[in-house]
C-alpha cells in the first residue's frame, strides 16, 4: 500500500471500507493487511459469513442446491438472527474441521444466501449506530 493513511484516519472517528468482487480475488488480505497496520481497524466479512450458513446448512441437509427461491427464502426465514449468528461464531471451528476450500465448494456458492439477508445488514447497521460506532 503507497502512501500514508494516518492523516485520513485521525480525521474520522470510524471509516467504512467496502470491497467487493468475486470469491477469493483478494478482499480479504487487502482488508486484513490494513486492520494489520493500522491500530483500531476493525473487520467484517459478511461473504465469508454467508459460505459459511450455506455450507452448514448444506451439511445438515437443511439446505439442497436444487430447492426452488421461493422454498429456500421460506427455509431461511425459519431461522432466528440468535441461530445464524451462532453458526457464523463457529466459523472457526468450521474451517478446522472442513477446511477453508470447503467454503469455495459450487455447491455453496451457487446458493446465494445473501439475496435472502438483507435484513441482516440492516441489523448490523442498528448494532454499530447503538454502540456508538
Amino acid at each position: 500500500m503507497s502512501g500514508d493513511m494516518t492523516p485520513i484516519l485521525e480525521r474520522s472517528p470510524l471509516l467504512v471500507f467496502e470491497y467487493s468482487g468475486t470469491a477469493r480475488s483478494g478482499k480479504g488480505s487487502i482488508v486484513n493487511y490494513i486492520a494489520e497496520r493500522y491500530t483500531g481497524v476493525a473487520t467484517e466479512e459478511t461473504g465469508a459469513d454467508y459460505r459459511v450458513v450455506t455450507h452448514t446448512l448444506l451439511n445438515e441437509g437443511l439446505l439442497t442446491p436444487d430447492m426452488t427461491p421461493d422454498v429456500l427464502a421460506q427455509r431461511i426465514g425459519q431461522y432466528s438472527i440468535a441461530e445464524l449468528s451462532d453458526i457464523v461464531a463457529a466459523r472457526p471451528q468450521i474451517v478446522e474441521e472442513h477446511g477453508l476450500d470447503s467454503f469455495y465448494a459450487s455447491e455453496v456458492g451457487d446458493i446465494q444466501l445473501f439475496f435472502y439477508f438483507q435484513w441482516l445488514q440492516s441489523v448490523k447497521r442498528s448494532k454499530r449506530a447503538l454502540r456508538g460506532e
